[in-house]
């Protein structure tokens, strides 16, 4: 009686397994074609005749047919604690200021999905959608570099010298892949710049 039940309950374990493996490889190959399908596109800078300022952005776009739920973006920033920083210009506060200087690691930016209203600190991206997101704003007569925060600005995160090279890290995180990274370029002397700002 015993060895007929044996074949059942091995049919049984084999057929789980093959289950587990089947939807865990199922998953597992999502992940990867929306990793791979997220894109980080080329920036943009709006310039302002009354103040003259350009703000950055750039476009998430999510070219899967899936979505991408509460994306988070993330900035890291190499730079001088002790003669890059400097105090913000005009009405504009800063976390980070030459009296309280901190390293520029993973530090949230900010969607402009809702702009001039708080930004959201999270979105989700839809299958064929884009989303802005607003890296920082840069000003080459004062030669200042504002880095945004995820309330935008005011608090800014940082304002660094415009006269410096920056090299980083801009990350995409959501709930349905790994995080997506692109290495970043900061130099206003650069006439391709913000076009260039993203490393290929």
């Amino acid at each position: 009686m015993k060895t007929k039940w044996l074949p059942i309950i091995a049919g049984a374990l084999a057929g789980g397994v093959v289950s587990l493996t089947t939807t865990w490889l199922i998953g597992w190959c999502r992940r990867c074609r929306l990793h791979q399908k997220l894109r980080i596109c080329r920036p943009e800078a709006q310039y302002s005749d009354e103040t003259k300022i350009s703000v950055l952005t750039v476009r998430v776009h999510n070219r899967h047919v899936f979505p991408l739920t509460d994306c988070w973006a993330y900035l890291s920033l190499v730079y001088n604690k002790d003669t890059d920083i400097l105090f913000p210009p005009d009405n504009r506060s800063a976390h980070i200021k030459p009296n309280a200087p901190f390293p520029l690691q993973d530090d949230r930016l900010c969607w402009s999905v809702t702009y001039p209203k708080p930004q959201p600190p999270k979105v989700d991206i839809y299958a064929d959608e884009s989303q802005s997101l607003q890296v920082l704003e840069f000003n080459r007569i004062a030669n200042w570099i504002g880095i945004f925060s995820e309330s935008r600005g005011n608090p800014y995160r940082v304002f660094l010298r415009g006269d410096r090279v920056y090299e980083g890290c801009l990350k995409i995180v959501s709930k349905e892949t790994k995080a997506k990274e692109a290495a970043i370029r900061i130099d206003l002397s650069d006439p391709m710049f913000p076009q260039k700002m993203i490393l290929m």
